[in-house]
């Protein structure tokens, strides 16, 4: 990002992806939210997570999931082939 600050000075400022990702991923779900939304047991959704499927987060002992990452992997999974 290239701001102009005060006298007409530049200014870079800096960002990494991990707080881009931060700041655009703001709510979190829980596991069981997730298999709910998909009607797939936790058990999948944990599996998910464990495979890479499904991007995560642990907090303490429990997993929390970004919108994001569910919306994306929904868009992912899309059956473009019109229900075959």
């Amino acid at each position: 990002v290239i701001l102009v600050g005060e006298c007409g000075i530049l200014v870079l400022e800096f960002k990494s992806k991990e707080v881009q990702n931060m700041e655009n991923e703001k709510e979190f779900v829980k596991v069981s939210d997730v298999a709910r939304r998909l009607n797939v047991s936790q058990m999948t959704i944990l599996r998910m997570i464990k495979d890479g499927q499904i991007e995560a987060t642990r907090i303490g002992k429990s997993w929390r999931i970004s919108t994001t990452a569910v919306e994306r992997l929904i868009e992912e999974n899309k059956n473009t082939r019109g229900g075959e």
